[in-house]
């Protein structure tokens, strides 16, 4: 009976915390959010710095907005539009716009020692990398990668917390040159795993690294 209570005092105190209705910007919203919370786009959104979240269990959902991030980065902690470094982390239904990958020279999101994620139904254009895992363990599913000029998904074990990524659902990816990889593991011998579940993915080895591409002669998952 007290873990169904607790339970239910849990959902009852969940909220949903509005961009810009209840908080003028994104980062604001997550600073006040605790885990349960959902943070909720009501209109498109300008970044003038990386967006970083360090609460467990929030959810970022774009309602299908745009957030774009016109800004130069300055450092590793200003290197993204969105910066995850908590677990359990959701983001959603967003579009990400990096305008210029070579003069902003940013990620779309990059995700440091954050495990038990999910990330869905989201587009990132305009980027160096999409989404970069760095000792993370996540799951995506639905995504669309354009015009990113490093890979679409980059996975890099950068610490005793070994990187690993699963990958479902329709995935599409239109990089700047076909010859970007759609996803790349920097050293595929450390340990780092992608779990590629409908089997959509080609991969080749150079060297350490391993590159995957969508494997175009296969129908598309369902």
């Amino acid at each position: 009976m007290v873990a169904v209570s607790l339970c239910m005092i849990g959902s009852v105190f969940s909220a949903t915390l509005n961009v810009p209705g209840d908080h003028g910007t994104i980062q604001a919203a997550i600073n006040a959010a605790s885990s349960g919370d959902v943070v909720a786009l009501q209109a498109d959104a300008s970044l003038s710095s990386q967006v970083t979240i360090t609460t467990n269990g929030v959810t970022l959902d774009g309602n299908g907005f745009t957030i774009t991030a016109n800004f130069v980065k300055t450092s590793n902690s200003n290197n993204s539009a969105i910066g995850v470094q908590a677990d359990n982390i959701t983001i959603t239904d967003v579009i990400l716009d990096g305008v210029n990958p070579v003069v902003n020279q940013l990620h779309g999101i990059n995700f440091y020692e954050a495990s038990n994620g999910n990330v869905t139904s989201v587009t990132a254009k305009n980027f160096r990398t999409w989404i970069a895992f760095n000792s993370s363990d996540w799951s995506i599913s639905n995504v669309n990668t354009e015009w990113n000029i490093w890979h679409g998904i980059n996975v890099d074990t950068r610490t005793s917390q070994l990187a690993s990524v699963t990958i479902a659902g329709t995935n599409t990816h239109n990089e700047s040159s076909s010859t970007i990889p759609h996803i790349w593991v920097d050293d595929r011998s450390d340990g780092t795993t992608v779990n590629d579940l409908n089997n959509k993915y080609v991969s080749f080895d150079v060297w350490a690294w391993r590159a995957y591409f969508v494997d175009i002669t296969k129908p598309t998952a369902t």
